[in-house]
């Protein structure tokens, strides 16, 4: 690391990470310009386990003679930070002794050197239905720094131009449309250094003109969210944000997961938020081990008790634990933006308009918010932090960790969701649905189930119905 302008820079190499420099931000593709900078750790040093590998599913003969007992109770790991972590939080954790309040504006002001936009030029077009940080905001951006060097302001308008059913109508809220929540940008910013493709040139600056001067609702969520910190000074903040892809299986298979019901009949599954969003593919690192790691390296780059957490995730299980984790560790409480959160762009869904509306409020004032933290540590398998890490001003740090845990759900919702579609399964008047599924299909899910073949859903009677709603009791509320 070197100091630079003032700000410890630091330089890791990892998937999705970002660098601070000065002013400005950049994404991991040009983290490799020096190779003395790349560092690989493998994420294997971020959990070790003494887990049973023995295979947990019963016969229906050790169900029926009540022997089903594979294995004792197993152990879940702590999620403390362990020695073999030290590597990668000396990087992102190296004390940052000459941190200071920075105004993001005027960061903004010296990057991209603002002018008052004397036209404006309107921009119609399909963005694409996915979420707002995870395509659509780099989207905007390419479409809008043209028109930003022609000197005009962009007014971008979202339109569904080949009127695919499917897709939604941004008047009725079911596609998302960037001018419902902000305003055309009052100004014009400074890009062209890429002659040759000026579309990405300086996509930071753009996002940031972009969801400079959000509409009212959007506007008074920010406030609302930037009360709740601590007003007595301007203390460091610790971003936390985790993508389970709980909002995206809510949006696109809800009636599989519903059709399970609450899960009464497994409450020992119950509140396994901690343990149960993993990823098993990249050493079986744990939510709980993540938000130890987070706040560590805060503790390490600010000192213990001088940071403020802020949480972000599509998943409302996360934010429940890992708040109060987090706040405990830091000694202020975790900020959340208050209201419902989910994906943004719902296409035709049951939603209705006014939860549309919410959701999109919701999605906006968390990713400026996300964009103002010191430290950033986040778990995503898409670009909505990357926009994040874009959009930001400030010096920031960032850690994008190698876990993906949205994959594994997305692969037993869709199994699930063949399942119901296909009618299959035993469901009996007042009884609960057991999904059927193939030989194939179940061993599909074992790969797919927190801990795999080492989950103990695989020992109860109907482990189909079992293994889902472990996964479904991880990211809703705790049973009473």
């Amino acid at each position: 690391f070197h100091i630079s302008g003032g700000f410890t820079t630091i330089l890791p190499y990892f998937p999705y990470d970002s660098v601070e420099h000065d002013t400005c931000h950049y994404s991991r593709k040009q983290t490799t310009m020096k190779s003395f900078m790349k560092v690989s750790l493998l994420l294997t040093t971020l959990a070790t386990f003494t887990l049973a590998n023995e295979d947990q599913t019963c016969t229906a003969e050790e169900h029926a003679s009540g022997t089903c007992d594979k294995s004792q109770p197993q152990e879940e790991d702590d999620g403390k930070v362990d020695s073999e972590d030290d590597g990668l939080l000396a990087m992102v954790g190296t004390p940052w002794k000459k941190w200071k309040p920075c105004d993001h504006y005027e960061k903004f002001q010296q990057k991209c050197k603002p002018r008052k936009a004397e036209c404006v030029e309107d921009k119609v077009d399909f963005y694409g239905t996915r979420g707002l940080g995870k395509a659509m905001l780099f989207s905007y951006s390419k479409a809008a720094n043209p028109i930003f060097k022609e000197g005009c302001a962009p007014k971008i308008i979202d339109k569904n131009v080949k009127n695919v059913e499917k897709f939604g109508d941004p008047n009725e809220y079911t596609m998302f449309s960037l001018q419902h929540f902000l305003e055309v940008p009052p100004v014009v910013v400074e890009v062209g250094k890429d002659k040759e493709k000026p579309a990405q040139d300086d996509l930071g600056c753009a996002m940031y003109a972009l969801t400079m001067k959000p509409r009212k609702k959007v506007a008074q969520r920010i406030e609302d969210t930037r009360a709740l910190f601590p007003q007595d000074e301007r203390r460091p903040v610790m971003g936390f944000q985790v993508q389970t892809g709980w909002s995206d299986e809510k949006l696109k298979r809800w009636g599989a997961w519903e059709r399970l019901g609450e899960c009464e009949d497994y409450p020992q599954y119950s509140n396994t938020t901690a343990y149960s969003i993993r990823d098993d593919k990249r050493g079986g690192v744990t939510l709980a081990k993540m938000t130890n790691l987070a706040a560590t390296a805060a503790d390490s780059a600010f000192g213990k008790g001088n940071w403020v957490p802020y949480v972000s995730s599509d998943s409302e299980a996360v934010r429940r634990y890992a708040g109060p984790v987090l706040s405990e560790r830091s000694g202020f409480t975790s900020v959340m933006v208050p209201g419902t959160i989910g994906h943004n762009n719902g296409k035709r869904n049951r939603r209705t308009k006014e939860e549309n509306i919410e959701i999109s409020t919701t999605t906006i004032a968390d990713y400026v918010l996300l964009s103002e933290v010191d430290l950033l540590i986040y778990i995503s398998a898409g670009k909505f932090p990357t926009a994040v890490i874009e959009r930001a001003m400030c010096p920031q740090r960032s850690l994008g960790l190698k876990a993906y845990p949205r994959h594994s759900l997305a692969d037993a919702g869709h199994l699930l969701d063949k399942a119901d579609r296909e009618g299959g399964g035993l469901e009996e008047p007042g009884e609960p649905w057991i999904p059927k599924l193939d030989d194939k299909q179940l061993k599909d899910l074992k790969a797919a189930v927190p801990k795999g073949r080492r989950n103990p859903c695989w020992k109860e009677k109907f482990p189909s119905r079992a293994c889902m709603c472990y996964y479904k009791l991880a990211h809703m509320p705790v049973l009473e």
